[in-house]
């Protein structure tokens, strides 16, 4: 059939999506891809992405996290660390990056961990800096990953970089 098609919904102006999507079992990777109208309504884009926030005991794992900034036409990302909790920040425009670190004086016991990294890494902060920092620069969650863990390529991946807790 036809694939299915965004509408917006009457109360909310969030996009809706008909039939619901299809968790295939067995996947180590599972997307959802968010379509909603543009918006510079902070709280509206700070209540979506704070929506994700991981769950210590859930059967799967945050493990990203894309957002796209309509005013630039540019995405970002959100990267969870196999070592910690930290978020690190993926981005490209140096201008952007200003609102994804950690403040000044912030008490992010990950302020300073993505200093010697590439260029594009900004930043690793927590989830609630990150939420924050997507109401506060308009970016809207588009793209939100989540890793099994326990499925066999995802722990042999772990595996080979030393990444299992």
């Amino acid at each position: 059939g036809a694939p299915a098609r965004p509408r917006r919904g009457r109360s909310t102006g969030a996009a809706t999506v008909t039939p619901p999507p299809v968790v295939r079992a067995g996947a180590s990777i599972i997307a959802l891809d968010l379509a909603w109208p543009p918006t510079r309504d902070a709280a509206r884009i700070e209540a979506l992405a704070r929506a994700f926030t991981p769950q210590p005991d859930a059967p799967i794992a945050l493990y990203a996290l894309v957002c796209y900034c309509h005013r630039l036409q540019h995405y970002v990302a959100y990267v969870k660390r196999q070592t910690s909790d930290a978020f690190l920040f993926f981005n490209d425009l140096p201008h952007l990056s200003g609102g994804a670190r950690p403040s000044r004086g912030s008490k992010s016991k990950y302020a300073n961990a993505a200093s010697d990294g590439p260029p594009e890494m900004r930043a690793a902060v927590t989830w609630d800096e990150a939420v924050r920092t997507c109401g506060r620069q308009h970016l809207q969650p588009r793209l939100v990953l989540y890793e099994d863990a326990s499925h066999p390529s995802v722990a042999r991946a772990l595996d080979a970089i030393g990444g299992r807790k």
